[in-house]
């Protein structure tokens, strides 16, 4: 009798160890994920690539979007092929799928990257930086990457996380904001959140020195 009265707590606790130990492995890569968004930002001044550095560092923490959708896998393949941008880093990323398990996984953990990952460019004011080509060698730059991590234990998600409906407001990003809109035109939205999904915000910042080229030279 007693030990049923304490089972729910203690289980609790065993989730909420093992998610928060996730956590701290996800924050880690988050960190390197906004270092290499800022080397790539500083060495090439392209936002698109620099977020592409981003999206690849994160590929290891994303779920695979079967994941998220788990009772509706026949549209699994319908929402990553509806990323455009996601498709075009899953190709450049070949010959690294050719090490996973799978293709269609493999797309899914991009698409689910590209979807989450968010990235702003800021100056030492900590201004927006509209065009990274403006950038001149020894100008500061901090980039900052927010990434929506997926809280997977149950239970503990709902206690730490807040579910996709509530954190879509914050989903600025317009390839976001239209994989929930897609999501609502084949199912109901309510059904999908009934899911269980709940999303953690992870962020972190770099700032780094833009490099002299070889035209500073002279």
């Amino acid at each position: 009798m007693e030990f049923a009265l304490v089972f729910p707590f203690l289980l609790f606790i065993i989730l909420a160890i093992l998610q928060l130990g996730f956590i701290y492995s996800a924050r880690q890569m988050v960190n390197y994920a906004a270092f290499c968004a800022a080397r790539s930002a500083i060495v090439y001044k392209d936002a698109g690539r620099a977020k592409k550095a981003a999206v690849i560092a994160c590929i290891p923490i994303s779920p695979p979007i079967s994941a998220l959708v788990r009772d509706l896998t026949d549209i699994d393949i319908s929402l990553a092929h509806r990323i455009p941008e996601g498709m075009g880093l899953v190709n450049e990323l070949q010959p690294l799928n050719s090490v996973l398990e799978g293709t269609e996984k493999f797309i899914f953990m991009v698409a689910s990257a590209y979807l989450f990952t968010q990235v702003e460019f800021l100056d030492k004011d900590g201004k927006k930086i509209e065009d990274l080509s403006s950038l001149n060698s020894g100008d500061d730059i901090t980039v900052k990457v927010t990434y929506y991590y997926y809280l997977m234990f149950p239970l503990v998600n709902a206690v730490i996380g807040d579910s996709l409906l509530d954190m879509r407001n914050e989903l600025v990003g317009e390839t976001a904001a239209g994989y929930v809109d897609k999501i609502q035109d084949w199912i109901n939205l309510d059904q999908y959140v009934n899911l269980n999904l709940y999303f953690l915000k992870l962020e972190a910042q770099t700032t780094l020195t833009v490099e002299l080229t070889q035209g500073d030279l002279g």
